[in-house]
């Protein structure tokens, strides 16, 4: 899968940073596990997966939940892109310490899309995706 590296933060720490991390992770490949928990997500994550485009956010909640999850601000960006294409989709998978506290922001945004759980960690693990938040969102094109 062709790799690029989507910035969700409009700052950058240093050039010199994001130079290193934009190199070392441009054509790399993802390993996208075969499930990502053990609910009756598993068929929706295969058949999200299978989209020609996938915009994948992976959160880990365990610092700010609230400033992580950017709810309304995806949903927007959702939105826009849904009346351009539908051949994308959009993999938020959230790594928490406290799941309750996901669920109530979700509600609280009135968020419908769905979000998957990584109870054990299991994309990061395989990945090794970059500590700063700024790199953890990526698109991929078939």
């Amino acid at each position: 899968m062709i790799y690029i590296i989507l910035f969700s933060c409009s700052y950058l720490e240093s050039k010199e940073d994001a130079r290193t991390i934009v190199k070392r992770w441009l054509n790399q490949e993802i390993t996208f596990p075969d499930s990502i928990n053990t609910t009756s997500q598993d068929s929706l994550w295969q058949f999200m997966l299978k989209k020609e485009f996938k915009i994948l956010t992976v959160i880990d909640t365990n610092i700010c939940t609230e400033c992580r999850l950017k709810l309304y601000d995806w949903g927007k960006l959702i939105r826009e892109i849904d009346t351009i294409s539908q051949n994308t989709s959009f993999l938020f998978v959230v790594h928490a310490k406290d799941y309750d506290i996901v669920n109530s922001w979700i509600k609280k945004n009135k968020f419908s899309y769905p979000i998957f759980y990584d109870y054990t960690n299991k994309m990061n693990t395989l990945n090794k995706f970059p500590k700063n938040p700024q790199y953890q969102t990526n698109i991929f094109v078939r």
